[in-house]
C-alpha cells in the first residue's frame, strides 16, 4: 500500500527544501518565492538545462533549456502534478535526474546556431546562409521536440 504524505505549508516546504542535500545533480535556489531546483549543463558558460518550480499552490512545473515539459509528456505519468512535501519533491527530482535532454537540445555547436534559423513550425534549422528565408536550410531541432527522454540520445521528433 503506498503511503500518503502530510501537506505542509508552503512556507514550510520552502523551508524544508532548502536542507535536502540529495538532490540528484539539482541546486536549490534559494532567493526565490517559488521552490525552485534547477540541475546546469556542464560547459563552460552554464546554462540550466533542467528546471524543477513548485509554485505556491505546489503545482509542480518542469522546463528544459526554458522550454516548458507539457502536460502530456510520458514524465507525467511517473511524477505527481503536485508536490506538498519534501517526500514528494525527492521523488521528484530522483526520478527527473533519471532522464536525459534531447541530444538535439544539448548539442553546444546546434545551440550556436544564429537566430534567425527558425523553421515555419517553430524549430531551430541548421543554416549556411546569411538570409532568413534561404530554402537550403534544414530543420534540426523541433518545435514539438520532447526534450526529456527515458533514454538517451535524440527524441523521434528532431531530426
Amino acid at each position: 500500500m503506498e503511503e500518503v504524505q502530510q501537506k505542509i505549508s508552503f512556507s514550510d516546504l520552502h523551508s524544508l527544501c532548502s536542507a535536502i542535500t540529495n538532490t540528484f545533480g539539482f541546486t536549490y535556489v534559494r532567493n526565490s518565492g517559488n521552490v525552485i531546483f534547477v540541475k546546469l549543463n556542464s560547459i563552460c558558460t552554464p546554462t540550466v538545462l533542467i528546471s524543477l518550480t513548485i509554485s505556491s499552490d505546489y503545482i509542480n512545473s518542469i522546463h528544459v533549456l526554458g522550454r516548458k515539459i507539457n502536460s502530456t509528456h510520458e514524465l507525467w505519468n511517473s511524477i505527481p502534478h503536485l508536490s506538498c512535501c519534501v517526500q514528494t519533491v525527492e521523488s521528484v527530482l530522483q526520478k527527473l535526474s533519471s532522464y536525459s535532454v534531447c541530444s538535439r537540445l544539448n548539442d553546444s555547436e546546434l545551440m550556436s546556431f544564429v537566430p534567425h534559423s527558425t523553421c515555419k513550425s517553430g524549430g531551430v534549422r541548421k543554416c549556411s546562409c546569411s538570409g532568413a528565408h534561404n530554402v537550403d536550410c534544414e530543420c534540426i531541432i523541433s518545435a514539438d521536440c520532447e526534450l526529456l527522454l527515458a533514454a538517451t540520445g535524440r527524441c523521434g521528433k528532431c531530426y
